[in-house]
């Protein structure tokens, strides 16, 4: 088992986050009871969203590939918005906030993650990472392993979710 030293200020927001993943299980099971709910009256929607195939990510907000499947929002449509992500080894996000924060629960494969300002972090499968409301940040795979995420996060009251800034350096992501 690996050990991370962290401070109080990650306890907070590991916190948070731990938070924000028990209410959306939480949710899912509240989701998935008035999903059965409506079978049994049989209504036409179903709860469940297929896989689908990755499709590229826009090249100008990531170097090297990163791919999307499988987008989710929650029904009420400012609560929450969702992506499966997919990065091949090198690739990463550009920088970027998020008005209300973003949560990435890691699935497969290495990866990396940054605060402006502050360490390379290394996350692995089942590491949950959570970036503070408005903080300059990215993500990505290892350079040797492809990486993938579900990234969750809030619009803000005008329906951004994401603003989108300049691609992170070969040196900042080899953090020389």
């Amino acid at each position: 088992m690996k050990k991370i030293k962290i401070n109080m200020k990650h306890l907070i927001i590991f916190g948070i986050a731990k938070k924000l993943v028990l209410l959306g299980i939480m949710f899912i099971g509240i989701h998935s009871a008035n999903a059965e709910q409506k079978a049994e009256t049989k209504m036409d929607a179903s709860p469940v969203q297929k896989a689908i195939e990755f499709a590229p990510a826009p090249a100008e907000k990531f170097t090297g590939n990163a791919y999307f499947a499988n987008r989710f929002q929650s029904g009420d449509l400012n609560d929450y918005r969702g992506v499966i992500v997919r990065f091949d080894p090198g690739a990463r996000t550009n920088w970027h906030t998020h008005p209300r924060g973003q949560t990435l629960v890691i699935t497969e494969g290495n990866g990396l993650v940054q605060i402006e300002g502050e360490s390379i972090i290394k996350v692995a499968p089942g590491d949950i990472v959570f970036f503070p409301p408005n903080t300059r940040h990215w993500h990505g795979a290892a350079p040797d392993t492809a990486m993938s995420h579900i990234a969750i996060q809030s619009p803000d009251d005008s329906g951004e979710h994401v603003a989108w800034e300049e691609p992170v350096t070969d040196n900042q992501y080899n953090n020389r």
